[in-house]
């Protein structure tokens, strides 16, 4: 268990490594902040009431999340940006203060087979040149305060979304705002 730190639960910085499984990881700064780095947050994390993000990638980091719980953050479940890679695979990310999952400035996204549901703000909220792919088995959401997907701006684009997909595919069930834009668009 990883819990009550006036700093952040786990940090990883300028060109470390690290896979944490099966850990709470809870009441902390951030839950887990990946500067720079690589990490795998494998199966069976509770990452849960942080008073920043449930999870942080920042510059250039490159983060996997795989069948985890990520809910009750102050902030955003997942947050993205500054060119950093997010892979996101069966997890839940539910009732956290802002959005479920954040990608920003020049992030790159995949999403598949998540439950992203009861956040403030919107379930994925993709902005500032960043890319997001969704990918089988089906992403769902409801009950998010906003549009289910949110693309902020023209230098966004998201694929595997109803009418918006290269190949056609649909993997994301929920509201889409009019912003979004396909890769060809």
């Amino acid at each position: 268990k990883i819990l009550d730190n006036g700093a952040h639960g786990i940090q990883l910085e300028t060109g470390s490594t690290a896979i944490v499984s099966n850990s709470e990881i809870a009441r902390n700064a951030n839950g887990v902040v990946v500067t720079a780095s690589r990490a795998s947050i494998g199966a069976g994390n509770q990452i849960h009431d942080n008073r920043e993000h449930g999870v942080l990638a920042q510059v250039d980091a490159t983060v996997t999340v795989t069948d985890n719980t990520i809910v009750n953050n102050n902030y955003n479940g997942v947050f993205g940006y500054s060119g950093s890679t997010l892979e996101l695979r069966g997890n839940e990310i539910a009732f956290n203060g802002q959005s479920g999952v954040y990608c920003r400035a020049f992030c790159k996204m995949q999403i598949a087979g998540a439950s992203i549901h009861h956040n403030a703000h919107h379930a994925v909220l993709v902005m500032f040149g960043s890319r997001s792919i969704f990918q089988p088995p089906m992403t769902t959401t409801g009950g998010n305060g906003w549009d289910d997907l949110w693309c902020g701006d023209s230098e966004t684009s998201v694929d595997g979304v109803d009418g918006l997909s290269v190949d056609g595919g649909d993997y994301f069930d929920g509201s889409v705002s009019p912003l979004c834009t396909g890769f060809n668009d």
